[in-house]
């Protein structure tokens, strides 16, 4: 299938960027040509007395319908099932675009036929008449919806996410009932409400179907269009953390921070904004509401303390600006200052360490002081409390303060070859609680700073790259000493990371009645590469002693 410039059969990703812009288009046009139609109409004084709410109820029914019919539409395709979001067959999509189309349709009739008996001075009796008539009609078109049966859509256009609700295998009249049942309760509520008298209570129900559906709808596109953008798609990144990386080269594990923040900011600015139109219809006043969003967001008292939303959310942005900006320092340092073949690794992995730390602390200062909380009450809080936090978080505060001081002293730094206990391997990250090892075998060992700080450690390379390797040769009874100790030296002095000074030195140790025990001691100028020296030496020492007619072994 080709839509839009695609080819082949869209992810449920892909299905979701393409209802962000279809569902928009379809309906911005029709919704300008009302508005416009309207306002000239307005505009040529048409619309006189009694005859201006009635204009006004069709307006609004016709831009409830168009967005109620356009997001359906959307959501179903029922002609292009391949950009279909719930994952029906098309007869069942077209089925349930129908009976949306329905309601919505019984829902304007219903408020231009209220308005317009307002106009006439209809009487009461003839008014209850036609809301029973369209209450019924809404309970009929929803019951018909519950039990008209849900085909699952099959095959590869068949749409795979966390969302799918509709069991392919379901065959049932009554499946899914986490959909079903909530549209059948309604139907009977409406139906049964109406029967008994209660038809403004039946009536209420019906239009907030439609109103508060239309709402949710709309809000829930947007927050799958967010998702979109911030969630990762199989084997590639979101368009957000894309964009992160291009631009800032902020690395995977910073990304997934940031755009999770950001959805949470958008989910929040959504629900802020969708909660004041459903409570505009569900009969709240809009004074109510803006006095009580006036003190939500500029604050309201709880005992002595005032709590502003809208500072509080502030100092949520300001933390993640403050901690982005961090982040883009420590990356201009990296490639800028650090990366300069004259600064120590250990050094660049220190300062990096420390501005982001510091970046860290003194965001949370300033997000916690201008979202109202008091730092010196907060201060005198955590003196209060440091004492019986101290004896639960002893281990975890003796590990903190260990890592500043190796931050600070460096006896080992990142790179450093050490030994702890019975492992050995480079230190590749030093954090404030522990410090991570990589072994020979590319395994992590993840060591406790104290255990750094009051243990003994064997460094290799703490102050240079200078290292001395030992080499033990072991010959039958028949070979002559002075000989072998000039070949073992000569061979070390032929090797090119070897150091002239000290110069190789070859002894014997020790003899028995069957060999003799001579160790060779050189001094390497990398340390880190004395594995594949020593591999070198031993293939040399071997074919010198073959070329002199010695036996020898290796240990």
């Amino acid at each position: 299938k080709k839509r839009a410039g695609f080819e082949g059969i869209p992810s449920f990703f892909d299905r979701i960027n393409q209802a962000a812009i279809v569902a928009p288009a379809r309906m911005l046009g029709p919704m300008i040509a009302a508005a416009i139609l309207y306002a000239g109409f307005d505009s040529l004084d048409m619309f006189f007395s009694p005859w201006e709410r009635l204009s006004e109820t069709v307006l609004w029914g016709v831009l409830i319908y168009i967005a109620g019919s356009g997001m359906a539409r959307v959501a179903l395709a029922p002609r292009h099932p391949e950009w279909r979001l719930i994952p029906v067959d098309d007869d069942t999509a077209s089925f349930i675009l129908t009976i949306v189309k329905a309601i919505l349709g019984v829902y304007i009739l219903d408020t231009v036929l209220v308005e317009f008996g307002r106009a006439i001075y209809v009487p009461l009796a003839v008014t209850v008449a036609q809301g029973f008539i369209t209450n019924l009609l809404t309970a009929g078109l929803l019951a018909l919806l519950a039990l008209k049966p849900f085909v699952a859509q099959t095959g590869p256009l068949r749409v795979v996410n966390h969302l799918d609700r509709v069991d392919a295998n379901a065959g049932k009249r009554l499946a899914p009932l986490s959909i079903k049942l909530p549209i059948l309760a309604l139907a009977i509520f409406i139906a049964g409400s109406s029967t008994v008298g209660y038809v403004a209570l039946g009536r209420y129900v019906a239009q907030q179907i439609v109103l508060t559906g239309t709402v949710l709808a709309i809000a829930g596109l947007i927050y799958l269009g967010v998702r979109a953008l911030t969630r990762r798609r199989e084997g590639a990144n979101s368009a957000v953390g894309a964009f992160l990386e291009s631009r800032f080269g902020i690395e995977r594990t910073r990304q997934s921070q940031i755009v999770k923040l950001c959805e949470a900011a958008v989910l929040l600015a959504l629900l802020f904004a969708a909660l004041p139109l459903l409570m505009m219809q569900w009969g709240f006043s809009g004074a109510d509401i803006r006095d009580w969003a006036k003190a939500l967001f500029f604050g309201f008292e709880i005992g002595q303390f005032r709590i502003s939303l809208i500072r509080i959310l502030i100092g949520i942005i300001l933390f993640i600006a403050l901690l982005f900006l961090t982040r883009i320092t420590q990356r201009w340092l990296r490639e800028h200052v650090l990366a300069q073949d004259r600064m120590d690794a250990g050094v660049a992995n220190s300062v990096d360490l420390a501005v982001g730390y510091v970046g860290v602390s003194v965001a949370v200062l300033m997000a916690v002081s201008y979202a109202g909380l008091d730092v010196t009450n907060l201060a005198i809080v955590a003196g209060a409390l440091s004492v019986g936090i101290g004896f639960g978080l002893q281990s975890v505060v003796n590990n903190f303060v260990s890592g500043l001081i190796l931050l600070a002293e460096r006896p080992i730094k990142v790179g450093d070859w050490i030994v702890v206990g019975d492992q050995q391997g480079n230190v590749r990250r030093i954090s404030v609680r522990s410090t991570e090892i990589e072994t020979f075998d590319r395994a992590s060992l993840i060591v406790p700073n104290s255990e750094l700080i009051s243990g003994r450690v064997l460094n290799w390379t703490h102050r240079n790259m200078l290292g001395r390797v030992v080499i033990k040769i072991s010959t039958d009874m028949k070979a002559s000493p002075k000989a072998v100790i000039e070949i073992l030296e000569q061979v070390a002095r032929r090797q090119p990371n070897v150091q002239e000074k000290p110069p190789p030195l070859a002894v014997l140790e020790t003899f028995t009645p069957d060999s003799l025990m001579f160790s060779l001691s050189f001094t390497l100028s990398n340390v880190n590469a004395g594995g594949r020296v020593k591999s070198e030496l031993h293939i040399a020492i071997l074919d010198a002693f073959r070329e002199a007619g010695i036996y020898a072994t290796l240990h």
